[in-house]
Parts: structure tokens; sequence; C-alpha cells
């Protein structure tokens, strides 16, 4: 078990550049379509760049000399819990895309995990989630002019 932070760094830096090299790959077998403007690979290969360059940073950062490494303290059990929750939500946020539709399962998912983990009066999270989702609707739909899952309330 990794028991410093500099080795977890470490681990977390050299898996995330290993997860962005496979989606990098993946994303490489994306057909393209002439739905949008641009080609359906765009966004994944980005994130997939980002991930890799985080990962390295992360691993680099890990081993500079002025790093200050710490020992990392394990969850109690209440911290298992909110992990478990958390995964638990990200899970359902997948399941349940198909049929809601990309903005407003990401509308449902930023307003919950915003009230849960974030403690806030729900005002606040529901000013996030419409935020979000005006972001990202402004960003990839009306200006990229991508495609997502509409679900049943299609823009």
């Amino acid at each position: 078990m990794i028991k410093t932070l500099r080795a977890g760094d470490t681990a977390a830096g050299i898996f995330l550049s290993g997860v962005g090299v496979i989606a990098l790959l993946a994303s490489m077998q994306i057909a393209s379509s002439m739905s949008g403007m641009l080609h359906p690979r765009t966004l994944p290969v980005i994130l997939s760049i980002l991930l890799i360059l985080g990962g390295a940073w992360l691993v680099l950062r890990a081993r500079a000399p002025q790093y200050t490494d710490k020992p990392i303290e394990w969850p109690d059990p209440a911290g298992w819990k909110r992990w478990g929750l958390a995964l638990a939500f990200m899970a359902s946020y997948a399941l349940l895309m198909p049929g809601l539709g990309f903005l407003l399962t990401t509308f449902l998912f930023t307003t919950t995990f915003i009230a849960y983990f974030g403690k806030y009066k729900i005002w606040v999270a529901f000013a996030w989630g419409l935020g979000t989702v005006g972001f990202i609707y402004v960003l990839f739909v009306w200006l990229l002019q991508m495609d997502f899952p509409a679900g049943p309330f299609p823009f």
C-alpha cells in the first residue's frame, strides 16, 4: 500500500498517463461523420493529451527536490462511505445519460453532487448545475456544433 504523498502522486501520474495513452489510441479509431463542424475525435484526442500531460506533470512534480513528502492518512469508515457514494453518483450519471440526455443528466449530477458533498444550500447547487449546463451548451452544442445524447428534451 502507498504510504506517502510522493509515492501516491507518482502512482497516480503513471496511472493517468496510462489511461490517457489508452484513450488516445481508442479515440484515433473514431470514424468521421458529417454532423458537425469538428471531427468527432477532436474532443477525445484533446482530453487524452491533457490526461497524458497532467499525469506526466504529476510524476515530475513528485520527483522534484523541493517536493515536501507527507504520510498519507487513509480514509476512516465515513471517508470510504463518501468514496462509494461518489462512485455511485458517477455510475448513475453514465447509466442515466442515454435515457435522459447529456444536458439533463449533467444538471442532475452537478446539482446533487454539489449539494451533498459541498454541503451548500440547494439554490447554490442549483445555480452551479444551471451554470454548468449553460456553459456546456453554449461551448459544445452552440459554438462547436457537437452532438450529444438529447434524451426526451432535444434542443
